[in-house]
């Protein structure tokens, strides 16, 4: 082996790639499938609303159901914005 054929294996192979092609980084990945998970579970609560709201408040609706929905009525409790637009969404299935 010469000199040159030494150098030349201890650098990096050009294979065209930009920083821009690494694949996200698998936290992010997770970050964006955790967010729309959530908003599928924000978004549920419109058409489960009397059920809930039964479960919750009478004795004759599911109690998984108030249970289930028991984080994201404490959530609006804690965040007032998030609490408005929950609301809000609501009102738009129930009253829509």
């Amino acid at each position: 082996m010469t000199a040159e054929s030494n150098s030349s294996e201890n650098e990096p192979a050009d294979d065209g790639k930009t920083p821009d092609d690494a694949p996200d980084p698998v936290w992010l990945v997770q970050l964006e499938w955790y967010f729309i998970f959530f908003m599928m579970y924000c978004l549920s609560i419109g058409p489960m609303y009397w059920r809930w709201y039964l479960g919750k408040f009478t004795s004759a609706g599911s109690d998984w159901v108030a249970v289930f929905y028991e984080p994201l009525w404490r959530l609006a409790q804690l965040i007032p914005p998030f609490g408005v637009w929950l609301d809000a969404y609501v009102h738009w299935w129930i009253l829509g």
